[in-house]
């Protein structure tokens, strides 16, 4: 946040542990070019996950995000699509 506002850039931050996340998004997310790099494969919620549930595709996959948002690799940077994933200020610098 401090790095987008020291840069002038427009944002709206949402919390998804506080605020929750929508089906619809996150199936746009799983629909784009990025969503290979969505799930968080080392956080401790995957590590907590089953093996039926950490292979999970399609719908199951998009229920397990909208039900354990943490398995979401943050920040997720979107101007009406995904454009990037995760804090690289580098690869962020030319967007």
């Amino acid at each position: 946040l401090t790095w987008l506002k020291q840069r002038g850039i427009e944002h709206r931050f949402h919390d998804i542990r506080a605020d929750g996340l929508e089906a619809g998004l996150v199936q746009g997310w799983l629909d784009s070019d990025f969503a290979e790099q969505l799930v968080n494969r080392r956080s401790t919620t995957w590590r907590q996950l089953t093996e039926t549930q950490r292979e999970s595709e399609g719908e199951a996959l998009l229920n397990l995000l909208v039900q354990f948002p943490t398995l979401i690799k943050r920040p997720v940077f979107v101007d009406g699509q995904i454009v990037a994933i995760g804090f690289k200020p580098g690869d962020l610098e030319g967007l």
